[in-house]
């Protein structure tokens, strides 16, 4: 595994598996969109998790496009991003840690893609829900918790 700052990201990249993890990113301001996959030296890497914290406090971060790619959120990966109105979980994603959004004020929208074996968002609630314990993972100020989550 080595660390490679690409585009201004830092991942982690796994030269065994040709995956790649976002271990940071500080400061981003406006849009982002995570790429399906990063080339470094010629190889070309999977991009599959959002490590711990990898974006924590980009105050100015306003929406986050997640590709379906992705199988794992870190815990805390947009902690404070104070700005960040909207996300959409893609079907790939397996994991989710704890606090994902935890101070992420602006956030009014958070659904997760049909297609998800994990989780979902059942009834436009605005939240994702583990969809066999039917647990709470996340939710935003919009959230309405339907009668069938624990």
């Amino acid at each position: 595994m080595i660390e490679k700052i690409i585009n201004g990201i830092k991942y982690l990249l796994n030269e065994e598996d040709l995956t790649a993890e976002i271990i940071h990113k500080k400061g981003y301001e406006g849009d982002f969109i995570i790429p399906e996959t990063v080339v470094s030296n010629g190889a070309s890497f999977l991009v599959t998790s959002i490590g711990e914290n990898a974006f924590f406090s980009c105050k100015s971060l306003t929406s986050i496009t997640l590709p379906n790619s992705i199988k794992s959120i870190g815990m805390g990966s947009f902690t404070y991003c104070e700005s960040l109105t909207s996300i959409t979980i893609p079907e790939g994603v397996m994991s989710i840690g704890e606090g994902v959004f935890y101070g992420c004020n602006s956030l009014t929208s958070i659904l997760v893609r049909e297609e998800n074996s994990v989780y979902d968002s059942r009834d436009n609630c605005n939240a994702i829900i583990e969809k066999i314990t039917k647990t709470l993972i996340c939710g935003c100020k919009n959230t309405t918790i339907p009668d069938s989550v624990k």
